[in-house]
């Protein structure tokens, strides 16, 4: 691929952008002020106040590969780089200034036959959780596993993996630092632990915090099941979802997919709560992508997709304020 910075400059009343390119991976710069973008053509900023859209880099090949939705993106906590991932087998992962938007460093995992599909920094900054879907062997299927990757010491701090990309490890960072790990089969057995971010060793005593403390928004879904091994039973009972939460730093403060209120379409909806009280009710919710949030809280995004025909879907991606309940965009990509 071939990396420069261009920008286009759009109407800042415009908030609907459609994107005739398949939508891989999204993040938001922790600040809140940057969406980024990742699809099989390239990697998009938006400044979210203005619209304005910077071209960092673009891709001579457009393929990509549909079944793990290769390719990933993350900021680090102070918003000083970002991490990309390649769409294909044993691409390395390309550290990026966000200031100069220069490529400055580059992780290689020594794994064969893995594809990168999930990227997430650890609050210090010192290391980086990396997904990777490969074919191993394994009779079900694909396997789902994850890299803690130590960027001082340029190694791998911890590895878990297991056979079949579903249900997938889920995992959040906590405001301790340490990392939680949820792994479960088609089964109800499940294991959760969690690990040193820095060191990759296990934490024998975890749950060592507050009411007001929690998980950082800024990683990707979680069950609901990744609470029960710290949250007291009382504080459970207040989340009123069999699904999905985006987890805020405060443990009383969640964005939820209420599987309970579905619609006749389908679609569930997508609901900010506070201290077990709902605030607002965004737009109902159908597939990918799955809800992200800044790290700093104030923006959250989630996706609708919409068959078009055999294979074929398009995705939107919506973007809210979070305390004004507001949706700031629309982004529209056409897998076609």
């Amino acid at each position: 691929c071939s990396y420069s910075k261009t920008t286009n400059t759009v109407s800042p009343q415009l908030n609907y952008t459609h994107v005739e390119e398949v939508l891989l991976d999204y993040a938001f710069s922790p600040d809140g002020t940057t969406l980024s973008i990742y699809t099989n053509e390239g990697v998009y900023l938006y400044d979210l106040a203005t619209m304005d859209k910077t071209t960092i880099v673009r891709f001579e090949d457009k393929n990509y590969q549909p079944l793990y939705k290769s390719g990933a993106i993350a900021y680090s906590h102070d918003g000083l780089q970002m991490a990309l991932s390649g769409r294909f087998e044993d691409e390395p992962i390309k550290i990026f200034d966000t200031d100069s938007l220069e490529h400055i460093s580059t992780i290689s995992l020594g794994i064969s036959g893995y594809v990168v599909t999930e990227l997430e920094f650890s609050p210090t900054n010192e290391s980086i959780v990396i997904r990777n879907t490969w074919d191993s062997g394994c009779d079900h299927g694909p396997q789902d596993k994850l890299v803690l990757y130590n960027f001082v010491t340029q190694e791998i701090a911890f590895e878990v993996d297991k056979c079949a990309i579903y249900p997938p490890i889920r995992f959040h960072f906590t405001k301790d630092k340490n990392l939680f790990l949820y792994l479960q089969s088609m089964s109800p057995e499940y294991s959760a632990y969690f690990v040193d971010s820095s060191t990759g060793a296990i934490n024998e005593n975890p749950c060592e915090w507050g009411e007001e403390d929690g998980f950082f928004g800024s990683s990707s879904e979680a069950n609901v099941q990744l609470l029960k091994k710290c949250v007291p039973a009382e504080t459970l009972n207040k989340i009123h979802a069999k699904g999905n939460i985006l987890l805020f730093s405060n443990i009383n403060r969640y964005v939820i997919k209420n599987y309970s209120l579905e619609t006749s379409e389908g679609e569930f909806p997508v609901e900010l709560w506070e201290k077990g009280e709902k605030v607002c009710e965004f737009e109902t919710i159908r597939g990918y992508p799955p809800m992200k949030a800044s790290a700093n809280e104030q923006v959250f995004a989630f996706g609708n997709s919409h068959l078009i025909e055999h294979n074929i879907y398009d995705y939107r991606l919506f973007v809210w304020n979070v305390d004004s309940c507001e949706k700031i965009g629309v982004w529209q990509f056409d897998s076609g």
